[in-house]
């Protein structure tokens, strides 16, 4: 059969036509399991023109499926759901009403019909056909239609199938064969009756409740926030308590274009001391900056807990301070669930005798894994000293005393041994005038002293 031969029967009789195409017509479509779509056949597909050459669905929110002057792939079947391209997915709200319009190439004579899964189940039913079929559309006329998606339809990601099929193919339907003709499959997400403008907390994304963790640690805790709006969601404010005592707010990460879309935020860092649970509560505010009239499905109240019984680590004493030529014993503690102790030095002990400077570091680790690290500084302190004392005879009974070499003096004493008072002071000693009232010998005596000895 050539094209010219088809092009002469196209103003006349199409029962010849079908009769040529019998012997090509193959077994029907077999319907698939749920999420496992049928695949539509075609004996001869678009052999002779017979193809879908524009689709246009106006959906909500300025959604939009223009797909235009489309090739026909072979057999006569295109699935589309998975395109990434522009303007090939519409969203559409329960009881709402749609338009598009399905154009081909062919002259004349090509019926169309199309189906929504409304419910998700793998299978395009009677109930699922969106409008009467298009009867005898052609090249010079356009396949418009509108449909109103039913307040039954569960709302979701969902396949919508379009075919086009030649003029007398009354019983076509999603998956049974037909002699010429094409199909296409779209993604469609059906949005329930929502506010045109609604954030919510969907969900306790972290600490995940199939996780265990130990306490007295630190863990992240975040939330997924949900577009449950029919409009886009382009900002939102973010609220959160712990245990009653609010955080700082947050705000919306990234737009959110479509209803049930949903972003993972991080609310902030939080200690879980014991295993004890923490209340953490989140909610939304202003979505799209305006006031959200559905509180219904704002806020998130969670109580994560550790499972896992820590370690908490706190040797004492904590950062000090020991003389020259002594030493200290740090002690890590005791701790249940049988711990094993790891120094920095490689030490395996509880305890840790010291007596130089330096930071020391402790690892505690229980049995079930869980651990915990602490750091104590230790500093040697050394006894006051001094090089020596330089006296000048001023040759007027006075005599001035200068103190050489003074090192880690915290606060020092001067006794001139002749009835008068003694001249205390802090920090380094500095140069002093003394006069002496009567002649005679002195023992000058000067006390140096810090926190070790005097």
């Amino acid at each position: 059969m050539s094209k010219n031969y088809k092009t002469l029967l196209s103003g006349g009789t199409r029962a010849l036509r079908f009769a040529l195409a019998g012997a090509l017509l193959l077994g029907a479509g077999v319907q698939a399991n749920a999420q496992t779509y049928c695949t539509p056949l075609y004996s001869s597909a678009c052999t002779y023109g017979d193809d879908i050459k524009d689709v246009i669905v106006n959906g909500a929110s300025g959604t939009l499926i223009s797909n235009l002057n489309t090739p026909c792939p072979t057999g006569g079947y295109q699935d589309y759901t998975a395109s990434t391209a522009a303007n090939m997915t519409v969203s559409l709200i329960q009881n709402s009403t749609y338009t598009g319009n399905v154009t081909t190439n062919y002259s004349c004579c090509e019926d169309v019909r199309a189906w929504i899964d409304y419910n998700n189940n793998g299978t395009f039913e009677a109930s699922e056909q969106l409008f009467t079929p298009l009867i005898n559309i052609g090249s010079s006329s356009t396949g418009a239609f509108s449909f109103t998606v039913p307040l039954t339809a569960s709302a979701g990601v969902r396949r919508m199938r379009v075919r086009l099929g030649y003029y007398g193919t009354a019983t076509m339907d999603p998956c049974n064969t037909v002699s010429y003709g094409e199909c296409h499959d779209y993604k469609v997400t059906i949005m329930p009756l929502a506010p045109p403008n609604n954030a919510g907390i969907g969900s306790l994304v972290s600490p995940a409740s199939n996780t265990p963790f130990c306490s007295n640690t630190m863990q992240e805790v975040a939330v997924s926030v949900v577009n449950l709006g029919n409009n886009a969601l382009t900002t939102a404010n973010i609220h959160w308590s712990l245990d009653g005592v609010m955080q700082p707010s947050l705000t919306l990460p990234v737009a959110l274009p479509n209803y049930k879309d949903s972003v993972t935020v991080v609310l902030g860092q939080v200690l879980f001391p014991t295993t004890a649970p923490r209340t953490v509560k989140a909610w939304t505010s202003l979505p799209n900056n305006l006031a959200d009239t559905d509180h219904s499905d704002d806020t998130l109240t969670k109580s994560p807990a550790a499972t896992l019984q820590g370690v908490d680590v706190h040797v004492s004493p904590n950062d000090t301070i020991i003389c020259d030529g002594s030493s200290i014993t740090l002690d890590a503690g005791e701790h249940p669930l049988n711990p094993f102790y790891v120094w920095n030095n490689g030490s395996l002990e509880q305890t840790r005798s010291v007596n130089q400077s330096g930071t020391y570091i402790v690892k505690v680790q229980n049995n079930i894994g869980c651990y915990d690290m602490d750091t104590v500084v230790v500093q040697v302190h050394p006894h006051p000293i001094i090089n020596s004392i330089a006296i000048i005879d001023n040759s007027d009974g006075s005599f001035t005393f200068n103190v050489i070499g003074a090192q880690h003096i915290f606060n020092y004493s001067w006794n001139f041994d002749d009835g008068t008072a003694e001249q205390p002071g802090t920090g380094t000693p500095t140069q002093l005038i003394h006069s002496f009232a009567d002649c005679g010998e002195y023992n000058v005596t000067l006390t140096l002293s810090n926190d070790c000895s005097t």
